[in-house]
């Protein structure tokens, strides 16, 4: 008795599917950050939101945006997050979503930055919306991890019109 046409092939599809999955090119992971940052954001005294521009070479070179960077992006300006603005940050980056690692680019163009300072500690969350990366740089380490994220325009619009920034 042989196999019927639709078995079979959704076993050869299975079989392909397993074999990507087992060498890295197709995965589901969870954007989930480490503990010790998001209770940094939440703890620290000085947490301040930047927002940078992901491509220097578009700013001319008297643009005064070019005399003051984060990891060699331009700041194009910045603020203090207040207690209840740091809990809505770290409660954002903590929500877990699922990732489609073949749905993620790797252009990282950073357009804000998260910088936690701890007295001559500092901690620096690079984070691009585009390719759903966020890179984290500590001033103890060389070392920069990176995590994959799911963030979109519509966190940004929930983000800004929420009651902690008006």
């Amino acid at each position: 008795m042989s196999a019927s046409p639709v078995s079979s092939s959704f076993f050869r599809w299975l079989a392909f599917a397993v074999i990507l999955g087992s060498i890295g090119v197709f995965s589901i992971r969870y954007n989930k950050l480490p503990s010790e940052v998001l209770e940094s954001i939440k703890k620290s005294p000085t947490v301040i939101f930047l927002s940078l521009e992901p491509k220097p070479e578009n700013l001319s070179e008297d643009d005064p945006a070019h005399r003051v960077t984060l990891k060699d992006y331009p700041i194009l300006g910045s603020f203090q997050l207040n207690n209840e603005q740091k809990h809505l940050v770290a409660d954002t980056l903590s929500t877990q979503v699922p990732i489609f690692a073949l749905e993620a680019s790797k252009c990282f163009d950073p357009r804000h930055a998260i910088r936690i300072e701890k007295g001559s500690e500092t901690m620096d969350l690079l984070i691009c919306y585009d390719c759903g990366w966020i890179e984290i740089h500590h001033s103890r380490s060389r070392t920069v991890r990176r995590h994959m994220i799911k963030m979109c325009r519509v966190f940004l619009t929930n983000f800004y019109s929420h009651k902690a920034f008006a």
